[in-house]
């Protein structure tokens, strides 16, 4: 049976990773985030030009922003 002690953490490997903005669709979107190289999700970029501390994946993340990734992913690949 699967127990959270035996889970990964949902911490990103890629965290602290040097990062820089994307290059942005037509309409700017993803606004300055950077694509993390380890989960694939944008993230912030910290001053330092670090990316910014975050989870391997979103419980929050709406459909939308995962169709937006999918588009950014087949116009810039990976």
């Amino acid at each position: 049976m699967w127990t959270d002690a035996g889970a990964d953490d949902p911490h990103c490997p890629g965290s602290g990773s040097p990062g820089e903005p994307a290059e942005p669709l037509a309409d700017g979107w993803p606004h300055g985030r950077a694509l993390c190289p380890v989960c694939h999700r944008f993230v912030s970029v910290t001053a330092e030009g670090k990316l910014a501390p975050h989870d391997t994946t979103d419980p929050d993340e709406t459909d939308a922003e995962a169709a937006r990734r999918q588009e950014w992913l087949n116009t810039h690949g990976w």
